[in-house]
Parts: structure tokens; sequence; C-alpha cells
């Protein structure tokens, strides 16, 4: 249950960086490349300074959610699943909201 709540409140938190100018500047590209690469939650941190805390999420979450994206980005096309196109917070927002999806029963994995 505590990850479904650690989620939901990253969600919220990419919702808030979307809507402080955030939309647009980073890719999917960008980051599909630091999910691959083990390093989205630095990115992430460098990039949305002062606009995302991301700091309830520890080592382990932290390889759990890499892993769990790094397997979304090798199989799903986030166009036609999840209509994401142009923005990668609105990529990862989306695998965030597949993973409370799945922690809560909603969905298949």
């Amino acid at each position: 249950m505590q990850m479904l709540l650690r989620l939901t409140n990253l969600a919220f938190e990419l919702t808030h960086a979307l809507d402080s100018g955030y939309a647009g500047k980073i890719s999917p590209a960008a980051v599909r490349e630091h999910i691959k690469d083990g390093k989205i939650f630095d990115f992430l941190e460098e990039s949305l300074k002062g606009d995302l805390d991301i700091s309830l999420f520890y080592n382990d979450d932290r390889a759990e959610l890499i892993a769990e994206w790094r397997s979304l980005s090798d199989t799903v096309d986030a166009a036609r699943k999840f209509g994401v196109h142009n923005d990668g917070l609105c990529l990862l927002l989306a695998y965030v909201i597949q993973g409370i999806q799945t922690r809560s029963g909603s969905v298949a994995a």
C-alpha cells in the first residue's frame, strides 16, 4: 500500500511540474534514455530543480520503478496505449498511472 501512496504523490508532483512550465521541455526519448541507463531519478532532480519532490522514493523503490518503467519502455507503444507522443513528463506520468493501476489490481500487468 505504501508504494501506491508514493506513486500517487509522484503523479501529483509530475502534474505540478507540467503546470509549472515544464510541459514540452523534456522529450519522450530523453525519458526513455534515462530509464534505460537507470538514472531517471537523477535526471528528474537535475532537470526539475525545485519543482519535483521525490524524496519519498528510496533506493529500493527507485530500483523497482526503474525496472518497471524499463519494461514498459521496451514493450509498450506509448502513443497507442497511453496517447503520449510528444512530452517526456506525460510519458512518465502514464507509466506512474500504469503502475498504480497494476498495483491496485485494476488492470493486468
